[in-house]
């Protein structure tokens, strides 16, 4: 597996797993009073971005892990192909988290995320432009996918300003 083969399989499918990490963050509190994040002593938006950052590391860990089996079977890469495959799932996980927290239900995230997801693949980021999510499938590494890591923390930012304002307002049932 050459350059071109690992970012494909990366940007197309590892990044997917960020669906499994992300979306269902911003429900955890549902099912209830709120009380795993509204019970804690410091500020609601710190324990949530806690809990993103432990998901964007365990995200870290399977990009590592699947990029490291292809190494040990003779795949030979760009280091970089890793942190742009990262960057691609922060930024799925992170907007299909923020679209969950809006719509109050997590196939509102899915179904946004795989819309971008399908726009990209079809129209080979014509009309998504610096937030294409298959830039690297030509084999390098391209500087747009920082503007996807800014997507990923403004979305987060984002929802863990939102989360707990609509767990107070009881906007979740």
């Amino acid at each position: 597996m050459g350059t071109v083969d690992a970012a494909y399989w990366g940007e197309r499918f590892v990044a997917l797993l960020s669906l499994l990490l992300f979306p269902p963050l911003a429900l955890m509190e549902s099912g209830g009073i709120g009380e795993g994040l509204l019970a804690k002593r410091q500020r609601h938006e710190i324990v949530f971005l806690c809990r993103w950052s432990l998901s964007a590391c365990y995200m870290a860990v399977l990009v590592a892990v699947f990029y490291g089996v292809t190494r040990l079977m003779g795949a030979s890469y760009d280091e970089k192909l890793m942190l742009g495959v990262l960057i691609n799932s922060l930024a799925l996980g992170s907007v299909a988290l923020l679209a969950a927290i809006l719509f109050s239900s997590l196939s509102g995230g899915y179904i946004l995320v795989f819309a971008w997801y399908l726009l990209d693949w079809t129209t080979k980021g014509k009309w998504t432009g610096k937030v294409y999510l298959f830039s690297m499938s030509d084999g390098a590494w391209s500087g747009d996918k920082l503007w996807l890591l800014v997507v990923a923390l403004l979305c987060a930012a984002c929802s863990a300003w939102l989360l707990p304002r609509l767990i107070k307002g009881k906007a979740f049932s």
